[in-house]
């Protein structure tokens, strides 16, 4: 609230920015209320221009967006979930929230109850290697401290997620390279990415900020190269295509939310 008129040259105001020369008020309003009274009274009766006509402007909410916390091995300051993922684009320009989770692969993980930070480090994510086929690649932490874009749910999801990969990882020994199966690979990276990516922009509310693409992983071992490790290798993938099965069902009940 402020001067219905300028004081220099007592024309109306019109506009938000010559309004905002002179001394105003402001109050931020309750989420989902449609209108305040442009009144001293809302103002708990401060008055910025006694005996001027008064006029009220409505400036929009800020939009949320988690915010970077930290560089990697550095300490994350949050309460709510932290993304750990790339910090730099191809360009080699630092990447905000929402091209943070679309650049490629991301963990995530919750801060304990009674702490205040989480360590920005792959060992603090359950091992999960964000960039496996970039070595060296810088990575950061982003803090959801209003725990908009996750819930238990999909915080599990991702995490069973990385796990299943490690333990194929771990089980194979070795990735056939061959054209044919990375094809393959891709082709499920991408599947699972569009579902991904309509997960998180359910669970946006807030003009579906940063999360839009969720490529959460890359090169997923589909064979070994020893057949003497066969059976321990299906076990695992077995694990894996639960984990997916996990994911789709998750999928549909944030689809009827």
């Amino acid at each position: 609230m402020g001067s219905a008129n300028r004081l220099d040259d007592k024309k109306p105001i019109t506009k938000f920015d010559d309004f905002r020369l002179f001394k105003t008020l402001s109050k931020e309003t309750q989420p989902g209320s449609n209108f305040t009274m442009c009144h001293t009274a809302t103002f708990d009766g401060a008055d910025p221009h006694p005996g001027q006509k008064k006029t009220c402007f409505c400036e929009d909410r800020p939009v949320y967006a988690p915010n970077l916390c930290a560089d990697d091995g550095e300490d994350c300051v949050c309460s709510g979930y932290v993304t750990y993922g790339a910090k730099f684009s191809a360009a080699k320009k630092v990447l905000d929230y929402e091209g943070h989770v679309a650049a490629g692969g991301f963990a995530v993980a919750e801060v304990k109850e009674g702490t205040k930070s989480l360590s920005c480090s792959a060992d603090a994510f359950g091992g999960a290697n964000v960039s496996d086929e970039k070595a060296g690649e810088a990575k950061a932490c982003f803090c959801d401290q209003r725990k908009k874009m996750f819930n238990k749910s999909s915080l599990k999801s991702i995490q069973d997620l990385w796990k299943a990969k490690n333990a194929i990882t771990t089980a194979t020994g070795s990735i056939a390279s061959t054209g044919k199966v990375l094809d393959e690979v891709k082709a499920e990276i991408k599947t699972k990415t569009d579902e991904w990516a309509q997960t998180v922009e359910v669970q946006e509310t807030e003009r579906k900020v940063a999360t839009e693409a969720l490529e959460a992983q890359k090169k997923c071992v589909l064979q070994a190269k020893e057949a003497a490790k066969a059976y321990k290798t299906e076990q695992v993938r077995k694990k894996y295509d639960e984990s997916k099965r996990n994911l789709e069902l998750q999928r549909e009940k944030l689809a009827k939310w």
